[in-house]
């Protein structure tokens, strides 16, 4: 079946993504003043009680990914994938049918967990069956697909508001259960990952697997020389080295790892990407846009992010790597928040078009939109916010994030290696999510054992994470806003111009290489792969599987 059935294994796979991304954006919908049956049915919930209600998501998140990468290596990443939909199916279905907050709250525990589950182990389940060739595009997808679940469930929200009984808010809880059912029964009929299997001792499964992902008329060689190497490297690590958390830094090459793994993702979250995101309405308002006008922006903007992200990954990516994208995103962000920001570029009408555009845009930070009827400076405004997300963000951190810490780790810790990874983005992606809401929590739910255990793992949880970027992120970035304005953007000019100087300095190209091939990239490689010999004889055992292996080449 070759590249196209490999492309609908990654493509359902990354089902699990969209439920990342429509849950993060369906609960912005339903807690909003415009869902009135939701704050009526649950007698007017105070903001300290909206904000559990987010930031018990995010925690079940934390853990969820923590616990996935525990699961990957146990039962496979196939059913790790299963297991988080069907965790999402218990909480989603626990959040619709919610009859009062507690309810509502253990929903979201719940799906938290499930959410941060499948956010660690669709990108690596998609890395594992993914040819080196085509790795980006498809591993990408779950960007895409992360996308995809913001923009549906904006025009959910969009739509749901306007019915006028319980079915307001419940409908579009309830409408996640449906793709959370089809991930957990089709990935029955999917392949499991060929690394795991190997890894696992069943390598005639794992041989049809490869033949199946990648083979082709064309390839046979490829494929005897990919497995080979797949058994080689694998074999010598089970004979040779641990896999226990602590070895994520027993080495300098792997520390490396871990850290370029981990940065990827809190770079991501410097960019200011959320704050665009949580805020396009409050960031439009200020350029002087209201009502319809702002959600239509929103709409273009988020469909627009859409389509350049999967023309990104599809025609890019796999061709110019992973570095370039990134330090071209961060500094091309960096560069429209600066012109968002900037108050001293003069404006001369006879200026070129192009520079008097910018010119215009610069107006922002003088007069702000709610009294300037500068139409030329409005409409700048929102170009380069539009430039922001759905260009340079689309085509650097956004996708390549997930590629990148999917592809790094060695196969023996490479599932513990992600879910650290998929941690950092959690814990710097944490909102609202401060000690008062941890016991607020306590007072809300009933004093049981089980709470009093979440409370404690929550607490846990929360005193490991990077405290400063939390609050400045998710509790700053809303005071900022408004009592800054475009001066707030100044802090993540910094952070961007700091993302690029790190991926410059510190971030390896990984383009080309297969899984087993990062060792030498990172400076480990302790055996010579078949893909860079051309020969299979070192490999002990595998010549008894030289039937098979010509079977495929007479295909």
């Amino acid at each position: 079946m070759g590249a196209f059935f490999n492309f609908f294994v990654a493509t359902f796979a990354a089902i699990g993504s969209f439920l990342f991304g429509y849950d993060s954006g369906i609960i912005g919908s339903v807690i909003s003043p415009n869902f009135k049956k939701f704050h009526e049915f649950f007698n007017n919930p105070s903001d300290n009680i909206l904000g559990a209600v987010v930031s018990t998501f995010a925690g079940g998140c934390f853990f969820g990914a923590m616990a996935a990468g525990w699961l990957a290596d146990r039962i496979g990443r196939k059913r790790t994938i299963q297991a988080g939909s069907l965790i999402a199916v218990l909480g989603c279905s626990l959040q619709t049918g919610a009859q009062n907050i507690n309810f509502l709250l253990v929903g979201r525990v719940i799906a938290g967990l499930a959410i941060g589950c499948l956010s660690m182990i669709v990108p690596l389940y998609q890395s594992e069956i993914s040819p080196p060739e085509m790795r980006g595009f498809l591993t990408g997808m779950t960007q895409f697909m992360i996308g995809m679940g913001f923009l549906v469930a904006n025009w959910v929200g969009y739509g749901c508001q306007y019915l006028d009984n319980n079915a307001q808010w419940r409908v579009p809880l309830a409408i996640q259960v449906a793709p959370a059912v089809l991930l957990l029964l089709g990935m029955f009929f999917l392949p499991f990952s060929p690394r795991w299997l190997v890894e696992k001792g069943r390598n005639e499964e794992a041989l049809k697997v490869i033949q199946l992902l990648h083979g082709n008329e064309q390839n046979a060689e490829f494929i005897k020389l990919e497995f080979a190497e797949m058994v080689e490297q694998i074999k010598y690590e089970k004979a040779n080295m641990s896999s226990k958390l602590s070895d994520l830094w027993a080495t300098k090459p792997m520390l490396k790892r871990t850290l370029t793994g981990m940065a990827v993702q809190i770079c991501c979250q410097f960019t200011g990407i959320n704050v665009s995101a949580y805020f396009q309405p409050t960031l439009y308002q200020a350029l002087g846009y209201s009502g319809n006008t702002i959600l239509l922006i929103t709409g273009i903007n988020n469909l627009l992010g859409q389509v350049v992200t999967f023309v990104f990954i599809y025609f890019i990516l796999d061709r110019v790597g992973r570095r370039l994208p990134l330090i071209i995103g961060a500094f091309g962000m960096a560069g429209c928040l600066a012109i968002e920001a900037c108050p001293l570029f003069p404006t001369c009408p006879d200026s070129p078009r192009l520079t008097h555009w910018i010119q215009q845009a610069a107006i922002n930070a003088k007069f702000p939109g709610e009294t300037s009827d500068n139409k030329v400076a409005q409409q700048a405004g929102v170009a380069f916010i539009i430039l922001f997300g759905s260009l340079f963000f689309s085509t650097s951190f956004g996708p390549v994030s997930w590629v990148y810490q999917s592809e790094i780790f060695p196969m023996r810790v490479r599932a513990m290696g992600a879910a650290v990874a998929t941690m950092s983005n959690w814990a710097i992606n944490v909102r609202d999510q401060d000690q008062r809401e941890c016991h607020m929590l306590i007072v809300i739910l009933d004093p049981s054992k089980l709470c009093l255990a979440y409370h404690t793992i929550f607490s846990i949880g929360y005193s490991i994470e990077i405290n400063l970027t939390q609050v400045m992120i998710s509790q700053v970035s809303p005071i900022g806003l408004h009592r800054l304005g475009w001066k707030f953007y100044l802090v993540f000019i910094c952070t961007n111009i700091a993302n690029g100087l790190i991926v410059i300095f510190f971030f390896p190209e990984t383009k080309g290489k297969t899984l087993e091939e990062m060792d030498a990239v990172f400076g480990d490689q302790v055996i010579e792969h078949a893909l860079q010999t051309g020969h299979t004889h070192n490999i002990p055992g595998l010549d008894d599987k030289d039937r098979s292996l010509e079977k495929i080449e007479k295909a």
